[in-house]
């Protein structure tokens, strides 16, 4: 796996190059690295690793519970699973085993390779739905100090600013009234949405820069990126303010 995203890196570097260079799609061909690159980031990530481990935990969290609901379902699970090769010796003692369960006193953790295998099924659908979608090329000021980007780089969320704020509906990459945002390089981000028109080059000013890049804060999972303490980003009165003063905002919340 590590060897085909290498030979991935191999040919999107030098399409970032010329995207760059050129402030625009150079090829169809660029065009679908980078959005490959996307799709890969939106499914091949810590947030969404720990989001699939937890669900995971209340499910054997949940069937645990169900395992030591009575000492006879106990030992017929324990003895189909002894039959079947996967535990030897004896169980452990009923109470004991219930108590162990109730009190959680465990973790469920799953292997990277476990992660992989869900990532590339997912991979085919999450590119499907990426290249759906109409991009735009936003480039930004040469005064401003650009776009940052961070470990989890592809902003997805609601068109509607209520709905931004909502903790029962989360934004789906297959629905419609959805924005993703991604920064390319320092000079461009992309814009994508369902209803609008593919291949736009436009400028941005230095307000639609830095709102950009206080997304990009919201949604990075441990880092962000930049080339220098000059972007700006949206404080917390509205005000654009640079990137020197961030972490000791950070530290003042």
């Amino acid at each position: 796996m590590e060897a085909g995203y290498a030979d991935l890196e191999a040919e999107l570097a030098p399409a970032l190059v010329r995207i760059d260079q050129h402030g625009d799609f150079y090829s169809e061909e660029d065009k679908a690295l980078v959005l490959e690159l996307i799709a890969l980031l939106a499914t091949r990530n810590p947030g969404f690793r720990e989001a699939r481990r937890q669900a995971l935990e209340k499910i054997y969290k949940i069937v645990g519970g169900m395992v030591v609901s009575t000492q006879e379902r106990y030992e017929s699970q324990f003895g189909q699973a002894r039959a079947a090769g996967y535990l030897k010796g004896e169980p452990l003692p009923y109470e004991e085993m219930r108590e162990f369960i109730e009190s959680e006193r465990y973790t469920v953790e799953v292997p990277s390779t476990s992660h992989v295998a869900t990532e590339l099924k997912l991979l085919a659908h999450m590119r499907d739905l990426i290249h759906r979608r109409g991009w735009t090329l936003l480039r930004a000021p040469s005064h401003c100090g650009g776009f940052v980007t961070s470990d989890h780089p592809v902003v997805l969320e609601w068109d509607d600013p209520e709905r931004m704020n909502s903790k029962i509906y989360s934004p789906g990459f297959g629905l419609r009234s959805t924005t993703i945002f991604f920064p390319v390089t320092k000079h461009f981000a992309l814009h994508g949405h369902f209803d609008q028109q593919d291949g736009r080059t436009i400028q941005i000013n230095e307000q639609g820069v830095a709102a950009i890049n206080f997304k990009v804060f919201l949604h990075a999972h441990r880092q962000i990126y930049a080339e220098s303490e000059r972007f700006g980003f949206i404080g917390v009165n509205g005000e654009i303010q640079r990137g020197s003063a961030l972490l000791d905002l950070i530290a003042g919340r």
